[in-house]
């Protein structure tokens, strides 16, 4: 095998197959990046065994060949190279790599060794999404998703297919986040549960192609024009949420979001070992207050425009925060039925994310 490329493109796919290779004793193969060339591209495939990476970039190859090498090691190399070109020959699964003034030789592991990163045969469902829509909305849930594994089935983000609407929910029995994501067309109606790990990687994206996804019964595929990613599905089923969401309030007020966010934080800094917080809504004021025995209180009061019913509700300001923090929008909508059902936050206007969180019973 022997190739050239630029160094800043061989930098940046490193850095992102890098990220799926497996610490494991049993299989230190693992722990290498799978280097392939043909034609004229490079290809370079991880896997932890969890999710499989590919990622491509134009070369010039010189001869075709493959060869596997630590990953951590050939980072490290690249990271260190002056020069904008860097050479490479790989003879006996040892790839030497040269620049104008330096020469490094990495011992590698035959490829033969190294996993299949398999390929979805028969797709049961696909569809396009917007790249950066897709990361918003992943990102926006991923805080609201369990990080046990008691429960499988909320232990990563669910994604449901209806018409032209693909929603992304996150819950872990204590709030739930739901993003509604608009798709180009109509596509055929399909569910599934995408792992967390996997759900993080998403997050990642954050250019403006159309990602193409594929899935079968216990497999999914991300293909970008250079990225490919397949990850399993968690098995199981995901709750019917939507019956939870309440569909009346008793009482409702709208808040600006960065001043509502500034007295929430600056509450936390004398709040129990609950993490929790008091609204207390009268006339048209919002009362914010919190009480530490071992600290001190905390009492701050925000003017409402309107005057909703009075109410008395705690909120563990953590779960609060996290909601809050993924509304795009510079007025806060909060919908609530009284100190013990859940409560309902979205935008003012924008309606695509509904956080509902569970109160805090309160011991006055």
């Amino acid at each position: 095998m022997k190739f050239a490329c630029l160094k800043e493109n061989l930098k940046r796919c490193i850095s992102v197959v890098e990220r799926f290779t497996g610490k494991n004793i049993n299989l230190p193969i693992l722990n290498n990046i799978l280097v392939t060339t043909k034609d004229s591209s490079l290809v370079f495939s991880t896997t932890n065994l969890e999710i499989g990476c590919e990622v491509s970039m134009p070369c010039k190859v010189l001869k075709d060949g493959s060869t596997t090498i630590p990953a951590r090691i050939f980072s490290q190399v690249i990271q260190s190279l002056d020069g904008e070109k860097v050479s490479f020959e790989e003879k006996n699964f040892v790839l030497e790599i040269k620049t104008e003034d330096s020469s490094v030789k990495i011992n590698g592991i035959s490829p033969k060794e190294f996993p299949i990163i398999p390929r979805i045969k028969k797709v049961s469902n696909s569809f396009f999404v917007n790249e950066r829509d897709l990361a918003e909305a992943v990102n926006s849930v991923l805080s609201s998703v369990s990080s046990s594994e008691i429960k499988p089935e909320i232990s990563g983000v669910y994604f449901s297919i209806s018409g032209n609407i693909l929603k992304v929910v996150g819950t872990d029995t204590f709030r739930l986040a739901e993003k509604k994501v608009r798709l180009a067309k109509k596509e055929e109606s399909v569910s599934f549960i995408l792992p967390r790990n996997a759900a993080f990687e998403i997050c990642r994206f954050d250019g403006d192609e159309e990602v193409g996804v594929n899935t079968c019964d216990n497999q999914i595929e991300f293909n970008l024009e250079n990225i490919f990613l397949i990850s399993r599905l968690v098995e199981g089923r995901f709750p019917d949420y939507e019956g939870i969401i309440p569909k009346s309030f008793e009482t409702k007020f709208e808040v600006k979001k960065d001043e509502l966010i500034k007295k929430i934080r600056a509450s936390s800094a004398l709040s129990s070992k609950l993490n929790d917080i008091t609204f207390k809504i009268d006339s048209n004021f919002l009362k914010i207050t919190t009480s530490n025995p071992e600290v001190g209180d905390y009492t701050s009061s925000i003017e409402l425009s309107s005057k909703p019913s009075p109410a008395v509700v705690s909120f563990n300001y953590k779960y609060l925060l996290d909601g809050l923090e993924s509304i795009n929008d510079e007025y806060i909508s909060f919908q609530i039925n009284g100190e013990t059902n859940p409560a309902l936050i979205m935008g003012k206007n924008d309606t695509d994310f509904i956080y509902i969180i569970m109160p805090i019973k309160n011991n006055r």
